[in-house]
């Protein structure tokens, strides 16, 4: 079993060591990758654009209100955040009418974006972040361990990391549109259940756009992180390096529990878990299968080599 090392223990504004700080790449792999998931949720904006139109026009009629009559069933409306299938079954005849003359359209746009965006594009997609995060990391890899005087560096490509990094985000890629037309259609049925205007429903609508711009941002930022841990852990051991320190990226943003991680040492085959860390660190990422950098979600801490 590892043993961590709380003597190698250094502050958060300890001296980053002449390889440079790999976060830097990882944030250059992040940002090139939702450069290329921008122009998905840009044209699932402009396809939100004809959907806000109909509702707004479909209640133009009923002076911007979802028409009123007495419910059809008494059908009681549950604490929890209820579902788009709950939200419709509460609804009036009227407003069922209303919402179904509505998802003609929302069905529309949906597939003018499946028809614009396919699985080999989605496939193209992530082969360039795949690609461009590669690079960056074996540029940072081999100057991590040129520091360290390791002075013949090896780098074979890892066609399962490749493989499954790709096969992995093809299909979070391919969520990106189906998830944003789920929000909408119960974005829709929660706005008529509530009996709101027109022009509050139109507003929560464009909010979505940027929720599904947060849901890109996030999966290019964990997916590089992730990945780049991954590679980093397969050049190390490639070049011999069994041993790593675990480094947090030192700002506010890092959870306390890797936090406690920072600067200790643990060996690659087993990571950092409960077994092998000091006494005071209550829980540790391999705990959960996550116990090297870069691969808990979110995670940006990174390893430095131990020679």
């Amino acid at each position: 079993m590892a043993t961590a090392k709380k003597s190698q223990k250094k502050s958060r504004n300890r001296k980053k060591s002449k390889s440079g700080v790999p976060a830097i790449n990882m944030l250059a792999g992040a940002l090139d990758y939702f450069r290329n998931l921008k122009r998905y949720t840009d044209l699932l904006a402009v396809l939100t654009k004809p959907i806000i139109d109909e509702v707004e026009e479909v209640l133009a009629e009923t002076g911007g209100v979802p028409a009123k009559e007495e419910p059809e069933d008494s059908t009681d409306r549950e604490d929890a955040a209820p579902t788009t299938k709950q939200l419709l079954a509460t609804l009036t005849p009227a407003q069922r009418l209303q919402v179904q003359q509505i998802r003609k359209v929302v069905l529309q746009q949906e597939a003018k974006y499946s028809n614009a965006v396919d699985l080999q594009d989605a496939r193209k997609t992530a082969t360039r972040a795949h690609t461009r995060t590669d690079k960056l990391n074996e540029a940072q890899v081999k100057k991590q361990l040129k520091a360290v005087g390791v002075k013949k560096f090896k780098s074979e490509k890892n066609k399962k990391i490749r493989g499954t990094f790709i096969r992995e985000n093809v299909k979070l890629i391919g969520s990106i549109g189906p998830e944003h037309f789920d929000r909408i259609e119960h974005s829709i049925a929660e706005g008529f259940a509530a009996g709101r205007r027109s022009s509050a429903i139109a507003k929560d609508l464009r909010s979505i756009n940027g929720v599904t711009k947060r849901r890109a941002a996030l999966i290019a930022r964990d997916q590089t992180a992730s990945l780049n841990g991954f590679l980093t852990r397969d050049r190390h051991q490639e070049n011999g390096i069994t041993k790593f320190l675990w480094t947090t990226v030192g700002d506010e943003g890092v959870r306390s529990s890797h936090e406690d991680l920072e600067g200790l040492e643990f060996g690659w085959k087993d990571g950092a878990t409960s077994g092998n860390t000091p006494a005071g660190v209550t829980s540790a990422p391999g705990d959960t299968g996550q116990g090297f950098p870069g691969t808990p979600i979110q995670c940006r801490c990174y390893a430095e080599p131990v020679l």
